[in-house]
């Protein structure tokens, strides 16, 4: 699915920049996006395009104008942090044109845009307090921006003609938009505002505004928008009469199309203002028989409806309140975009009231809006209020509901301690609730993330809470979730063989079963790791062949393809066998041979191109194992055959499988190893025959597979050569730097000795000081000092160590450091 939104963009970006040769274009296509909520993508083309050389000035303007109103509209779409965050992106992308490089059109579009911006922000809160009436907080703060955005207009009017005109006077034409949209901030900040002398004021002050901008020459758009405006004031005035006349005034042949349908909602709004929802249906009624009717009058209807069953309900009319509600879900279903939401509110809203009761709906209504706010502890307030009206109305299920969200919204801002005690009491007063083992497990999670910061005390809290967990909630889902929990708190602690043992018990039907069955075989993969010493090696080796054994018969005789996971699954299952037992093994040919075929049963590789890297990096790893395990078998014919195959296939496949080939053959015997590392520089000697077909990044791999090859050979010369070949082209390549170390310390010689000092101190400059990375080479170092014969040297260069970096950048580094130390302070004081 992704893969095929990926095409979508590609094709959207393809077309827009082709359609960018013809004029307006642009505005189209971010236009088009922006209808489709395809916000990000608009955004992104934008971003990308203005970072493009050689743009024209008035592309570059008109794309920052383009990419401002994506942005806002964006953030009108979000809420709460988002929404503040791309509000602020937008203004941020006005503010950087640079103004003395606009034209006087450019420049006066600027200006336009930043003095709409805050009512703009403002009509987004409005609406927001549309649908959710009790967020005060948004209320104000809404009615603030469009008042701010009427104090800009005013000023820009101001600048450009004069003193803002008002009454009889006739405004100039081109100034209609900002005239209309004054008003219309006016008129939404009062309809937000509660009766009284500043709705009044502002009701009159856009009244007259709007008599003088319709007495001008004017189009038809404004004429229709200001005579609905108009109207809407005298709604919210009280004037009946005078909002009625205001309609019936309206010239009709002005009117186009969808003008018809915003003047009947209008004019049923009137009547719902007078308390009349049976007046306002019967207006509505006609035009909702038609597939036609906008969402506004669907969404007009509704409203009546509601006061229809709200009045059936005070007579006891139950069929008629039956007959109100489906009908007003009828005609929720087929509005659209923002009316359908607002139908959705209002129809929530009544049922709320009518199971819960004003009080409690109430309560869940502000924090809702709170909580959209980015008001979290208003949110958390209201749901804890919503929870215990609902205990004392009797409402477990509803009380436990809320709870819930109060608690998750306590995890969420990462109030611990608020929200395991939140959890607690939802178990502690809703045992037999649904999601009790849920907050349960939550309440756990909590702990977990205490235990993060306070240490060993809340570990073992943690530990015992899950444990306890899977003893009282046996049959829930949540049971597996806990032991996995356990698991990887365990591999956390390094505690290998239990981590390993609550991983085996999570059933073979449960999600997180194959990514259990990776873990254990990583966790046998350390384990078989340990130094020959360990005592318990020899005990997980048979631990180790069991789980890889039981594990890849499973996925071998699957008879679908193979996911991704499943192939790695199956990959570490062959590669544990031949780790642990490198003579021959049916098991491990079997596992080895699907992988190496492909994903499916009949050899073939299929797979949907997000899969198709994944898999190739599997078949590649799959093929080194399946070469390593032949050599090991000493069946290098078959080995050799096998490379030949690669060679003659795919050249670059060849040199992925000999890369890095030489690191895995730890596990077969010094022989076989010299005779494989013979098999590899065959293998590259005949592809540096075709060096010339292979690109540079092909030869750099080549190079290294040559380097490897020679000392899998046992050519530790040449392989030193080669290495310091590729480190003086690549010289802050750790991973070479070390590899040469290696070589250099295995030659043994005191030249060679004494050039791997000298990368030590290289491979040192290219790590942080004090870093971890750091502290090893510089152990390294002061170890191959001592080996030199340089004790005095090397005690000096560990103390100035210990001296500085006490830490001794981890726990594990620390303890050989202080060995050293122990070990050369001992040499001294024998001397």
């Amino acid at each position: 699915m992704r893969f095929l939104y990926g095409l979508i963009g590609i094709a959207i970006v393809t077309v827009a920049v082709r359609a960018e040769s013809g004029e307006g274009t642009s505005q189209r296509y971010f236009a088009g996006l922006r209808s489709r909520g395809l916000y990000v993508l608009a955004e992104e083309y934008a971003q990308t395009r203005l970072n493009e050389l050689g743009l024209k000035p008035e592309q570059r303007f008109e794309l920052h104008i383009e990419l401002f109103r994506t942005l806002l509209e964006h953030g009108n779409a979000s809420s709460g942090d988002q929404r503040k965050e791309l509000w602020n992106a937008a203004e941020r992308t006005l503010q950087s044109l640079a103004v003395d490089e606009l034209t006087p059109e450019q420049h006066q579009q600027l200006q336009t845009q930043l003095a709409l911006l805050p009512g703009e922000q403002g009509k987004t809160l409005a609406w927001n307090v549309t649908l959710i009436p009790e967020d005060e907080l948004s209320r104000h703060a809404a009615v603030g921006l469009l008042l701010e955005g009427r104090d800009r207009l005013n000023e820009l009017i101001r600048r450009t003609n004069g003193t803002p005109p008002a009454g009889d006077q006739s405004p100039p034409a081109d100034n209609l938009s900002w005239l209309l949209q004054r008003a219309e901030f006016e008129v939404l900040a009062a309809e937000l505002l509660p009766p009284g002398q500043e709705r009044s004021d502002l009701l009159n002050t856009a009244a007259q505004e709007l008599i003088g901008l319709l007495r001008s020459q004017t189009d038809n758009e404004t004429t229709v928008a200001g005579h609905l405006l108009w109207a809407k004031a005298a709604r919210l005035q009280g004037d009946q009469r005078k909002a009625v006349s205001v309609l019936e005034n309206l010239p009709k042949a002005k009117l186009r199309k969808g003008d018809a349908d915003r003047i009947l909602a209008e004019r049923a709004r009137q009547e719902l203002a007078q308390r009349q929802p049976d007046e306002a249906y019967r207006f509505l009624e006609p035009r909702l028989k038609s597939a036609a009717a906008s969402d506004e009058v669907r969404a007009v209807a509704v409203e009546a409806l509601i006061d229809l069953w709200q009045r059936a309900a005070l007579e006891g009319d139950q069929q008629a309140q039956a007959l109100h509600l489906q009908e007003a879900r009828t005609q929720g279903a087929q509005a659209s975009g923002r009316w359908h939401q607002f139908i959705a509110a209002r129809l929530e809203r009544q049922e709320e009231d009518a199971l819960l009761g004003a009080e409690l709906s109430t309560a869940i209504r502000k924090g809702r809006g709170a909580w959209q706010s980015g008001r979290t502890q208003e949110a958390i307030e209201e749901f804890g209020k919503a929870a215990m009206l609902a205990h004392r109305q009797g409402l477990p299920d509803r009380a436990a509901e809320f709870a819930l969200t109060r608690a998750s919204i306590l995890l969420k801002i990462e109030q611990w301690a608020g929200a395991e005690a939140t959890f607690q009491e939802i178990v502690a007063n809703f045992p037999q609730h649904p999601k009790t083992a849920e907050a349960d497990l939550l309440r756990i999670y909590a702990i977990g993330q205490q235990a993060e910061k306070d240490g060993a005390d809340q570990a073992h809290r943690f530990t015992e809470a899950l444990q306890q967990h899977t003893t009282a909630f046996p049959n829930s889902p949540t049971r597996w979730e806990a032991v996995w929990m356990l698991a990887a708190h365990a591999e956390q602690q390094a505690r290998w063989p239990a981590a390993a043992g609550h991983y085996r018990t999570i059933p073979v039907d449960h999600a997180r079963r194959e990514a259990a069955e990776l873990r254990v075989l990583q966790i046998d993969d350390h384990m078989l790791r340990r130094p020959a010493s360990d005592p318990s090696g020899g005990e997980w080796k048979e631990h180790a062949q069991a789980d890889a054994r039981q594990i890849g018969r499973r996925f071998v005789s699957v008879d679908s393809p193979l996911t991704p996971q499943q192939g790695e699954i199956l990959l570490r299952c062959a590669e544990l066998l031949l780790a642990a037992a490198p003579q021959p093994d049916a098991d491990e040919d079997r596992f080895l041979e699907r992988l190496t075929k492909g994903n499916s049963p009949n050899g073939e590789t299929r797979t949907d191109p997000a899969a198709a890297e994944p898999w190739r990096h599997i078949q590649t790893k799959a093929t080194q194992l399946r070469v390593l395990s032949l050599a090991a078998q000493s069946r290098l014919g078959e080995a050799r055959e096998l490379l030949g195959k690669l060679r003659n296939q795919s050249p670059n496949e060849l040199l992925a499988v000999l890369s890095g080939l030489t690191d895995l053959t730890g596990s077969i015997d010094p022989e076989r190893r010299r005779e494989l590392g013979s098999l590899q520089r065959l293998a590259v000697q005949e592809i540096t025959l075709r060096r010339g077909e292979l690109n540079a990044q092909q030869q750099h791999q080549l190079d290294l597979c040559t380097a490897e090859a020679h000392r899998a050979s046992g050519d530790l010369l040449e392989a030193a050569k080669r290495y310091e070949a590729l480190c003086n082209a690549d010289p802050t390549n750790r991973r070479l730097l070390r590899e040469l170390i290696r070589i250099q310390m295995e030659l043994g010689e005191p030249v060679d000795l004494q050039h791997a000092q000298a990368g030590w101190r290289k491979l040192e400059k290219l790590e942080p000081a004090g870093s971890a990375a750091w502290i090893d080479a510089r152990l390294h170092l002061i170890e191959l000092t001592r080996d030199l014969k340089d004790s005095a040297g090397a005690l000096k260069l560990l103390t100035v160590t210990r001296t500085l970096y006490p830490a001794m950048g981890s726990p594990e580094l620390k303890a050989r450091g202080d060995a050293l130390w122990q070990e050369l302070s001992t040499q001294k004081s024998t001397k």
